[in-house]
């Protein structure tokens, strides 16, 4: 269930003031009809548009959320409390020797293993992007209550500066192992140790 919500919150987060995802299609794969139900209703929370089940296609739940389609197809999700963000960057992805890789990568430092731990403790959570946090016309860093900085070792030295202003006045940021301790050419940097309260 958390693939759902980690798909449509990535795809979602990317298309701030563009066309809202409107359909999310998945699929799965169980004989237990509870659990099929379970999981219909579950992909609906957290942005499911749409459900195929291929092995029980009688079940209660997936025909009541056929009959949703027309209602839910027109609607966004809205958290009732800004989202934490995760911070997803194309330079940590592009210059560390190992990617974020795929939703399906089990290290414990995955930004989408971290994805799982907040949302099964009952956090919203959103993806946020160098380009987001740059761009003065987007709510960036305003539009999230807490940062999570996960296996991000390349930080360009002009997103920390804007990060560093949002924690002075008063955002939560949270990392793990040496994060930023590279900019975005590679070089050595210890910016975010002192922010961190680290020495």
């Amino acid at each position: 269930d958390d693939r759902v919500g980690l798909e449509y919150d990535l795809v979602a987060s990317f298309a701030r003031d563009a066309k809202p995802v409107v359909t999310f299609k998945s699929e799965r794969h169980t004989f237990d009809a509870d659990l099929a139900d379970r999981s219909a209703w579950t992909a609906i929370g957290k942005g499911a548009k749409d459900w195929i089940d291929a092995v029980d296609p009688g079940s209660a739940a997936c025909r009541d959320f056929a009959a949703l389609k027309p209602v839910l197809s027109g609607m966004r999700r809205q958290a009732a409390v800004r989202p934490v963000g995760l911070y997803y960057s194309r330079t940590a992805n592009a210059m560390q020797a190992r990617s974020y890789g795929s939703t399906t990568d089990c290290g414990p430092d995955s930004i989408y293993r971290v994805y799982e731990l907040l949302r099964a403790n009952g956090y919203a959570v959103t993806f946020v992007t160098d380009r987001q946090i740059l761009d003065a016309k987007a709510p960036g860093l305003g539009r999230i209550g807490a940062l999570f900085m996960v296996d991000a070792a390349y930080v360009p030295s002009n997103v920390f500066a804007k990060v560093k202003g949002w924690v002075r006045a008063g955002g939560t940021l949270f990392a793990d192992a040496q994060p930023g301790i590279y900019d975005e050419h590679g070089y050595s940097q210890s910016l975010f140790f002192p922010l961190l309260g680290i020495t």
